[in-house]
């Protein structure tokens, strides 16, 4: 799993299964970037991008400068994250 992430890689399109885990409101990552990067996954990779999660979100350390405004309070940003991490095989 890959929450809040880059998904930059060596173009290998075999392996194990990937799960991407965004937020509509990140500021932090470079979106150009991302989309490039999503040839670089496998073809089974799944992408899930979440509306209202922000850069800051996906930890404990507050908001990072220049991240967007998240729009969920912490309850529902662990429940989001946890069915992510649980439902997806």
């Amino acid at each position: 799993m890959v929450y809040a992430e880059g998904i930059g890689g060596t173009g290998r399109k075999t392996g194990p299964a990937v799960v991407s885990v965004m937020g509509l409101q990140d500021k932090i990552i470079n979106r150009d970037n991302y989309e490039r990067a999503k040839d670089n996954l496998p073809p089974n990779a799944v992408l899930l991008e979440i509306g209202g999660l922000n850069h800051s979100d996906f930890g404990n350390y507050g908001l990072q400068k220049g991240d967007g405004k998240s729009a969920l309070d912490d309850e529902e940003i662990i429940g989001i994250i946890s069915r992510v991490f649980c439902e997806t095989d």
